[in-house]
């Protein structure tokens, strides 16, 4: 027998003891009855197995219920925490608002407290300084009184004079400029256009370099697109050659089904490839085995049984077995 049946548990070679002298059809029988007994057993696991995946398949819908209740409650829980979080960054956000608020505030009363300490201070300095200047708003009674109409207060002469003060000094000031200043504008003026220029040259160069980065990553990413449009090619050849080999070992099967009264026929047929072909080798190993067997004990029949057509409705002795 093969090691297929024998892993599960097939023909012990012991259970042959005694059947040395025994015809080739009655230890051919013998072998039947063990293999029967071996597919009736491999029917009750098989039925046993589908209980437990139905009870599997059950907790585990049950397991993936649960797993939607807990997903949602984190989904609850996690908006709560976002809602919470958010109040909470709003609050901190309002606090440090007040607080710092209330800091400007504090500033601005300090500023205010020595703004007003300092008013006080030159309130004290003008009461002097008006008590010492008196003599002067007499004089400028006198300017006004002698200045036969031109002037009708003491603000028309202060601020003719506050003009003309400001002429000068604007007079002064042009002409320390155009005289004193004007190389130093010139330099600084020379300083930065140098420094500009130096800046522009460094974009340049920036810009440049970015250039070179860009065409780099262009060409890493066309051979990129590349690499991947082989890879997927070679995964379609890949699949297609998988797939004729699947259809070869589903022929080869099914014609050894066609062949089989006994075997295959109450098998079911298995998904893996590997499991397929192992199979098949099992049942031609056991096949083979069986015609050795006939033609040592039976050797005029089997020429007998050669000599029919092929196409005939008994089929061959050996694969009608």
């Amino acid at each position: 027998m093969s090691k297929g049946i024998a892993a599960q548990g097939g023909p012990n070679p012991d259970d042959f003891q005694g059947w040395e002298h025994a015809s080739a059809a009655t230890r051919l029988l013998q072998r039947r009855r063990q293999m029967f007994e071996i597919q009736e057993q491999l029917e009750s696991e098989k039925a046993e197995y589908r209980n437990r995946e139905a009870l599997f398949k059950k907790r585990e819908e049950e397991l993936e219920a649960k797993d939607l209740e807990l997903q949602e409650s984190l989904v609850k829980y996690s908006k709560f925490l976002q809602e919470k979080d958010s109040n909470r960054i709003r609050a901190d956000k309002k606090a440090n608002d007040e607080r710092r608020i209330t800091e400007q505030k504090d500033i601005e009363i300090k500023e205010l407290n020595e703004k007003l300490a300092l008013l006080r201070t030159q309130y004290s300095k003008q009461n002097v300084e008006l008590n010492k200047n008196i003599k002067y708003q007499k004089y400028m009674d006198l300017v006004v009184e002698s200045s036969n109409g031109e002037y009708s207060e003491h603000e028309d002469v202060r601020g003719r004079w506050l003009l003309l003060d400001e002429l000068a000094k604007e007079v002064n000031n042009h002409a320390k400029f155009f005289l004193a200043s004007n190389e130093e504008y010139k330099q600084r003026l020379l300083t930065l256009t140098e420094a500009k220029e130096g800046e522009i040259l460094e974009c340049q160069n920036e810009i440049q370099k970015m250039k070179t980065q860009y065409d780099t990553l262009k060409l890493e990413s066309g051979r990129l697109m590349e690499t991947a449009r082989k890879e997927a090619t070679r995964k379609q050849d890949r699949a297609l050659k998988l797939g004729q080999v699947k259809m070869a070992c589903d022929s080869i099967y099914e014609r050894l089904s066609g062949r089989s009264k006994v075997v295959l026929k109450k098998a079911s047929k298995p998904d893996d490839t590997i499991l397929v072909l192992a199979k098949c080798g099992d049942v031609l190993a056991d096949l083979m085995q069986i015609v050795e067997d006939y033609r040592a004990t039976e050797p005029g029949q089997v020429e007998v049984a050669s000599t029919k057509d092929p196409n005939a409705d008994g089929g061959s002795p050996v694969m009608g077995a």
